[in-house]
């Protein structure tokens, strides 16, 4: 039986089709695998570092506080291990001058809290020798979860409110948290936080919000992250495990001055 051949006409218009759909699917997915422009900082810790961080994967290198060997980057996630009680660990990526953003991560421990806790601080407007603001969050020995914030003037720390409980949400360790704060605005500056299980979707609205007029923290500064343990914890070290660090540029307030903010929901954030 001869065998027909297959007119150009015909092949042509799939061979057409075929190559367009390759290249479509290339750019969706490189589209995909690229920051957006507002994003300044992110990073998935896909890496092994032994000692220190390394850079982000998109902002720029970490600038440590304390000892080098203290920081390691394993498994999918960035530790801090904190080797006694009333010492803070910190991570900056100092390239990433920002006024107004938003900085969300996943944070877990390796053990369960002592004392008077472990302590996770989500860092913003950092200038060295003048100030930043901190999103606060604790997480106790009973399971509980408490936030807060702070404003740091000079060698000052000054709590903007009290501390209160996330409702709905007990910890275990082993287990992590999301963490999503936003700072906007000068004069007064207004911060925002939420914390929230990893199996659970993102909640409309905030846990806590509050307003501040820091003398020195109306200006862009650096991002980043910092734990400590409680004068009053037992047992080190107490490791720290972060993923899905990222943190994005906000459009100034002002512009759309009158209409609520992304996210904020009325009913569920404190005046």
């Amino acid at each position: 039986m001869a065998r027909t051949a297959l007119r150009p006409t015909i092949v042509l218009p799939f061979l057409i089709v075929g190559f367009l759909t390759f290249f479509l699917v290339r750019a969706l997915f490189e589209a995909s695998t690229q920051p957006t422009p507002d994003v300044v900082v992110r990073d998935r810790f896909d890496r092994n570092v032994a000692e220190g961080w390394g850079a982000a994967s998109f902002g720029g290198p970490f600038v440590l506080s304390g000892t080098k060997s203290d920081y390691t980057v394993t498994a999918g996630a960035g530790v801090m291990a904190v080797p006694g009680a009333g010492v803070a660990r910190r991570a900056l990526v100092r390239d990433a001058l920002v006024r107004d953003a938003d900085l969300s991560f996943r944070i877990g421990l390796e053990s369960a809290p002592t004392g008077g806790g472990s302590f996770v601080y989500g860092v913003l407007r950092q200038n060295a020798g003048v100030g930043e603001y901190r999103a606060k969050i604790r997480f106790a020995p009973t399971g509980a979860v408490y936030i807060g914030m702070t404003a740091i003037e000079g060698e000052r720390e000054r709590p903007l409110g009290e501390e209160s409980r996330v409702p709905e949400l007990s910890y275990s360790f082993g287990s992590m948290v999301n963490v999503r704060c936003r700072i906007e605005g000068t004069k007064p500056a207004t911060i925002r936080l939420k914390v929230w299980s990893t199996d659970q979707p993102e909640p409309v609205g905030w846990n806590l919000r509050t307003q501040d007029s820091g003398i020195g923290l109306d200006q862009p500064g650096s991002l980043g992250i910092q734990v400590y343990a409680s004068r009053t914890t037992s047992a080190f070290p107490v490791r720290f495990l972060f993923d899905d660090l990222e943190a994005r540029s906000l459009p100034d307030p002002a512009a759309g001055a009158g209409s609520p903010a992304a996210g904020e929901h009325p009913s569920t954030s404190r005046p």
